[in-house]
């Protein structure tokens, strides 16, 4: 019996690796709401990632870092900077 993947297996991987990347990528990288939307339990989607080599620190810092920063003054209701 051949254990080896085939080509059509080989292929199907890398089309559900990217799937799962782009999800990913468009949920900013949280695992949870990925696998809500992948129609998946959160277990299965961290197999499939552990699986396909699938990485994603570093990720979630690129996307919070377009978050504002703490030396930004606040703005009050009205608009005006309270500084």
């Amino acid at each position: 019996m051949n254990t080896q993947p085939n080509a059509t297996e080989l292929n199907l991987e890398k089309v559900i690796k990217r799937h799962i990347e782009q999800v990913l990528h468009m949920t900013g990288y949280n695992q949870s709401q990925a696998a809500r939307i992948l129609g998946l339990p959160l277990s299965t989607l961290r197999s499939k990632m552990k699986k396909l080599s699938i990485e994603t620190k570093g990720e979630r810092k690129a996307v919070a870092s377009y978050l504002p920063t703490s030396d930004l003054s606040p703005v009050d209701a009205a608009g005006a900077s309270s500084s």
